[in-house]
Parts: C-alpha cells; sequence; structure tokens
C-alpha cells in the first residue's frame, strides 16, 4: 500500500511599521500510515450545572469540525436528594434536572455516532457529607461563600465513610437510569472530581487513602451487580503533575501509592487521570518528564493515562497554541 503524505505549509511572518509583510514558509510531512499508539477518546465536555448549553450545531462543531469522539460530564449531585429517597430508590430525573441536561446531551452525541462518556462527581450528594452540603461552607453559607476558592478552612467538605455503601447504590441507580434513557451505560465513572480542593461550587475533599477505601466499595457493589460490572473506574483528577501525585503536598496527595501501588485497589481503577491546570484553573500544558513518569507507572500496572479536563486560557493564538503543545506532551510522552 502506497504511503500516505500529508503536507501542511507552515507560513510565519514579522511585521514592521512602514514594510511590507515579510513572510517565510516550512514544510511539514505528516506520515499517516505510521501508527504510534491507540487512544480510548479525544473529548469534549458538557458541564451543564455551571450553565452551559449546547446546540445541535455547537455538537457539530464538537464531533464534525474538532474531532471528538468522547465526552465528559458532571453527575448530578442532585439526582436523589435525601436518604429516605435514596432507600425508596426515589430519583431526581424530571425535565429541567441536570439528569435531564445529561440525557438529552447523550441523545445529541448519539444522533452523531459518539456513545463514549465519562461522568465525574463535583460533589456526592449532600446529605451523605460532614457538613449536608453540596459545597464548603464558610461562615455559616453553604456555596458561594464570600471566602471564595482554595482558602476556606472548612475541613467537614467530604462524604462520610460510613455512607460509602450508601453512595455506591446512589452511583448505580444513575448509571442504569442513564441507559434506560440514552440506550447506552457510561464509559467509566470518576468518584470524586479534584479530592484536594475545597470549592464554592459543587466539590468534596476526598484523600487518597480515602479515595482508594471508596473506590473499592464502589467498585465491589458495582462488580456485584451484571447490569453495572462493565462500567469502568478513572481517579484521581488531581493535577498534573507526577510529584503532586505521589505526595508532593503531603500524605493526603499521594494517589499513586494509593490508587495504583496498591494491589487491591488497582483492581478496580481502569485509568489513572489528571486535569491539566496548576491549581484547578489556571492552566498547566504539563512537560514531558511529568508525562513520561505517569505513562510508565500506568503502563508497568497494564492502566491507561488519561486527561480528563483543561482549559484553553483564553481566544488568544498563544493559548491555543500552547493547548496544542499540551495535547502534543499527552500523547508523546504521557499514552
Amino acid at each position: 500500500m502506497p504511503m500516505k503524505r500529508i503536507t501542511f505549509i507552515l507560513i510565519t511572518g514579522l511585521f514592521f511599521p512602514g514594510t511590507e509583510f515579510c513572510f517565510s514558509q516550512q514544510r511539514i510531512v505528516i506520515d499517516a500510515s505510521k501508527q504510534y499508539q491507540t487512544i480510548e477518546g479525544l473529548g469534549g465536555m458538557s458541564h451543564f450545572s455551571a450553565g452551559k448549553v449546547f446546540s445541535d450545531n455547537l455538537i457539530k462543531q464538537f464531533i464534525d469540525n474538532l474531532g471528538c469522539t468522547a465526552f465528559r460530564n458532571e453527575t448530578p449531585e442532585d439526582y436523589v436528594t435525601s436518604l429516605d429517597n435514596l432507600n425508596n430508590n426515589i430519583v431526581n430525573n424530571g425535565t429541567g434536572t441536570l439528569f435531564d441536561a445529561n440525557v438529552k446531551f447523550a441523545n445529541q452525541i448519539k444522533a452523531k455516532g459518539v456513545q463514549l462518556v465519562i461522568s465525574t462527581t463535583w460533589s456526592p450528594p449532600h446529605f451523605l457529607k460532614q457538613n449536608n452540603c453540596p459545597c464548603q461552607k464558610w461562615g455559616g453559607q453553604c456555596c458561594q461563600s464570600a471566602c471564595g476558592t482554595y482558602n476556606c478552612p472548612d475541613t467537614t467538605n467530604y462524604l462520610k465513610t460510613s455512607e460509602f455503601g450508601n453512595y455506591a447504590k446512589m452511583l448505580g441507580l444513575y448509571c442504569k437510569d442513564y441507559k434506560a434513557k440514552t440506550g447506552f451505560s457510561p464509559y467509566a465513572l470518576g468518584i470524586q472530581n479534584e479530592p484536594m480542593f475545597n470549592e464554592p461550587y459543587n466539590s468534596a475533599l476526598l484523600y487518597a487513602s480515602r479515595f482508594a477505601e471508596c473506590l473499592r466499595v464502589v467498585g465491589a457493589y458495582f462488580a456485584a451487580d451484571p447490569a453495572l460490572a462493565g462500567i469502568k473506574f478513572y481517579g484521581a483528577e488531581h493535577m498534573c503533575t507526577y510529584g503532586g501525585n505521589s505526595g508532593g503536598s503531603g500524605e493526603n496527595s499521594n494517589y499513586i501509592k494509593y490508587l495504583l501501588d496498591d494491589a487491591a485497589t488497582r483492581a478496580y481503577l481502569h485509568a489513572f487521570a489528571v486535569h491539566g491546570y496548576v491549581d484547578g484553573i489556571s492552566l498547566d500544558i504539563g512537560s514531558a518528564a511529568d508525562w513520561s513518569w505517569f505513562s510508565q507507572k500506568t503502563d508497568s500496572y497494564g492502566k491507561k493515562m488519561w486527561m480528563t479536563e483543561t482549559g484553553f486560557g483564553s481566544g488568544s493564538w498563544s493559548s491555543m497554541f500552547n493547548s496544542a503543545k499540551g495535547l502534543f506532551l499527552a500523547l508523546k510522552y504521557g499514552h
């Protein structure tokens, strides 16, 4: 079979006042017949609790133009609104709910041939948490407190250990309902988004050792139910530095030790996942060294390495180019 070659012309130019444009050309040749790796999906995100609305035209741009083959959404905190409702399998899935938005989005992308959705919890149901609030609580205020982000001393913003089983049940109900309404299950679940951070929006602390304990409980619950057994798990969705995931911020941040090095927990983990930020907001494109360390560790255990969230920073050319560099680093070195 003849080698397929794709040629790009890269044009660069300098402009000085009172002069003409001066251009130089560089030829880049891509050998499309050479395969380096297979990825599970090139993703986008649907985050409806942040007020996003996705028109059919925007879905078309995501899939036809950007080439997205996977999407990540939020597992609704309010899918079950009380312990009594959970005990009686009563769920909040009516018109206008976050669950309803997730289902409509799933059916939009399904119509375009995409059925790979992963789902992350920003906060477990508030009634399962110590602070009884979907977010950090500060100054007696639940959510949107003046304290802002990262610095709020809410040590009670966490899922209670005694409620890990009920949390597993809630996730199971969500996944079954999701499949009933869309025709397909979530491909994988993340049990806690950015688990080191208190936030004025939906959030919860789930430090490394407790993350592992919770994952074992949820994973065992899913494995025991034939309707859920095929759903995978990923985590911990902390920031994308190897040191930051291996105890750089203290033992609470040692997600590599507790999720990957521990065999009992690793059995339930499909992919080790990170976020492309420095602090949850500021873009971090990563480094070849960090990504290489991640891939060496995950490859050694036969696990996947995922980057499940990042941002462009802004619409400027430099921001877009930085994002392209970040994708390159993640793919080439992070596998």
